[in-house]
């Protein structure tokens, strides 16, 4: 449902949004898993601290405590996707890795 909501709503919502993915992630620190949106504006400008801010707010209103949006909105320039046209979120998981390691250190 969420998911469902993200996509749908986010973008009648928030014009300026191309793309997005809801995707959950354990962080190793605590074993935790949160949920990340990943966002592909239409242009650069757009990926704001300030749109981020809206965006989870706006979606905290709307779905209960586990489904908010607790790992961030990223903003990234392409999602990355097979030559089929599916959504390869392991590389996001392998992307979120890195950054949960770099932020460790």
């Amino acid at each position: 449902m969420c998911r469902t909501l993200l996509l749908l709503a986010l973008k009648r919502k928030f014009a300026r949004i191309l793309c997005c993915l809801y995707q959950p992630l354990t962080f190793a620190s605590n074993g935790d898993e949160l949920p990340r949106a990943y966002i592909m504006p239409q242009s650069p400008d757009k990926a704001t601290p300030e749109t981020a801010e809206n965006i989870k707010k706006w979606l905290a209103e709307r779905v209960s405590r586990h489904k908010r949006l607790e790992g961030g909105v990223h903003f990234i320039d392409a999602i990355p996707k097979n030559p089929s046209g599916k959504i390869l979120r392991k590389e996001l998981r392998e992307k979120a890795a890195l950054e949960d390691t770099k932020a460790r250190l």
